[in-house]
């Protein structure tokens, strides 16, 4: 079963002209080991955008949040977090399911944090993979970038990840393979059905209350 969300995030580019749309479909497997997120973002704009990046910001707390590790498989696509104490021993991840990411990274613990809005960004667009260099565990930030994205006035994107977990790495893997053969099943994006406003008809005062 799939749920709908439409929003309109309140998206300006440097000449403050609005414009970009973004529909949001969530659907779960039948374990209930992942859900998927799938985006459709629309250049409702008069612009053209050469150098649109799209990321996926996860924060992981797993037990003791200063005590956690980063790991990213590349064959799936996969981003992971989990307790260096081996402590709860459950695994969360995030794999994109349709692109290869342009970058992976994670920042916290003694990495640090960027220090302004601005560096974030940069390094979000920056490519490359950069989550398992100097492992010390921490309290980290993780994120998957997919971008440069070339968008004409009026074309639609759609982009997916999943959010996966597993009582262990195996299983993490297993749970981020099952979503992605459910989105790949699914071969599309579905549209939120389109809501129907009729107008109410016998409806007395005391009906219309709610509440008291």
């Amino acid at each position: 079963q799939g749920r709908y969300i439409e929003t309109r995030p309140g998206f300006s580019d440097r000449l403050g002209q609005g414009g970009i749309q973004e529909s949001q479909w969530s659907i779960g497997g039948s374990d209930e080991s992942a859900v998927i997120h799938a985006y459709k973002i629309k250049n409702n704009s008069a612009n053209a955008y050469n150098e649109f990046h799209i990321s996926f910001f996860n924060d992981f707390d797993i037990n003791d949040y200063n005590q956690n590790l980063v790991g990213y498989d590349a064959s799936n696509r996969l981003v992971y977090m989990y307790d260096a104490t081996g402590g709860w021993g459950s695994y969360a991840g995030a794999r994109l399911l349709d692109n290869d990411p342009s970058s992976v990274r994670r920042w916290g613990g003694i990495l640090g944090n960027p220090a302004t809005q601005t560096e974030l960004f940069q390094m979000l667009a920056r490519p490359g993979i950069g989550t398992v260099s100097r492992e010390v565990a921490g309290e980290y930030r993780v994120a998957e970038t997919f971008g440069p994205v070339s968008w004409a006035a009026g074309d639609s994107i759609t982009i997916a990840c999943a959010l996966a977990a597993g009582a262990d790495l195996a299983g993490l893997k297993a749970a981020s393979q099952a979503a992605q053969a459910l989105w790949t099943s699914l071969n599309q994006f579905v549209e939120a059905p389109t809501a129907v406003t009729n107008t109410a008809t016998n409806v007395t005062q005391n009906s219309a209350t709610l509440n008291g």
